[in-house]
């Protein structure tokens, strides 16, 4: 299925017009709910990029498989997971650690691959800092699923949702 937003001041006779002559000639495509392809997420793998720079700063980035966007209520759920996440990498690794300034947790549940998601944390570090920080990483992970958020945790995540859901 193809959708297609126009936006401003336009002649929506001209938009008809133009949206035929592009568009109207491609084929018929299969639907993405129908593809027989799928994503393989790379696990356990590990990819280090170099880039030369005058700028003494690297990312570590840590991802673990998810899933597709089909189930509204788990993808909630895996949002709010990013904000607890998020919160224990500020403390954690921010905080006490001092080794980044910019550090993030999301989830990104596929819409066109069926079973495909990935979580991410993204943080901003010194390179020589990389294993500490996946090391810290993975262990916050690891308590996370372990022992779940605290309850002011939970509160902390979950106030500002509600606020906005408001």
């Amino acid at each position: 299925r193809l959708e297609i937003s126009v936006v401003g001041d336009f002649d929506p006779e001209t938009v008809k017009r133009l949206v035929a002559l592009y568009f109207g000639s491609l084929s018929p495509r299969e639907d993405a709910e129908n593809k027989k392809e799928s994503l393989k997420f790379p696990e356990g793998e590990s990819l280090v990029l170099n880039v030369e720079t005058s700028i003494h700063k690297g990312k570590v980035i840590l991802a673990w498989p998810t899933e597709d966007f089909s189930d509204i209520h788990r993808i909630r759920r895996l949002s709010m997971l990013g904000h607890l996440f998020n919160e224990r990498l500020r403390e954690e690794i921010r905080e006490k650690l001092g080794a980044t300034y910019s550090q993030y947790a999301y989830n990104d549940s596929s819409r066109a691959y069926h079973g495909y998601g990935v979580f991410r944390t993204v943080l901003s570090v010194d390179p020589e800092m990389s294993e500490k920080i996946i090391s810290e990483v993975r262990r916050i992970a690891s308590d996370l699923a372990e022992k779940g958020p605290t309850p002011d945790e939970l509160k902390r995540a979950t106030d500002p949702v509600l606020t906005s859901i408001k």
